[in-house]
């Protein structure tokens, strides 16, 4: 018998406000050593999130700010000149969480659906 991993992604768009950090000689809050063009630093968003800019480049979320941001990334690159250079960003990026866990779903839930639906209502039940 042949077994198979379904990972299910949610999808959304989000205008984040991006910065860029480089090596602190420390391991990633998720454990992981930073690599340059691939991590990326997120509170909002949980491990393993992927993370599309607008110029196509892919980021994936290994870290985390720790002040609880809503709309913050940071890029992690390779020197102090490359984070200069990139600055600070506002772009629109496509994001797509793994939707592997009741904790997900619901934290994703409790960001971003709060703002389509109108006023807060008590939950009943987590989808």
């Amino acid at each position: 018998m042949m077994k198979k991993l379904i990972i299910l992604f949610a999808v959304f768009w989000q205008t984040l406000n991006i910065s860029a950090y480089c090596h602190t000689g420390n391991r990633t809050a998720s454990g992981v050593w930073p690599v340059a063009g691939v991590t990326c630093a997120a509170d909002h968003l949980p491990f393993g999130s992927r993370i599309t800019l607008p110029d196509g480049s892919v980021w994936v979320v290994q870290d985390r700010f720790g002040a609880g941001w809503k709309d913050h990334l940071d890029l992690f690159m390779d020197t102090e000149k490359a984070c200069w250079d990139w600055g600070r960003q506002y772009l629109t990026c496509k994001v797509e969480v793994p939707d592997d866990s009741e904790r997900s779903v619901g934290r994703i839930q409790n960001l971003y659906l709060p703002c389509l639906q109108g006023p807060r209502q008590k939950k009943s039940a987590v989808f």
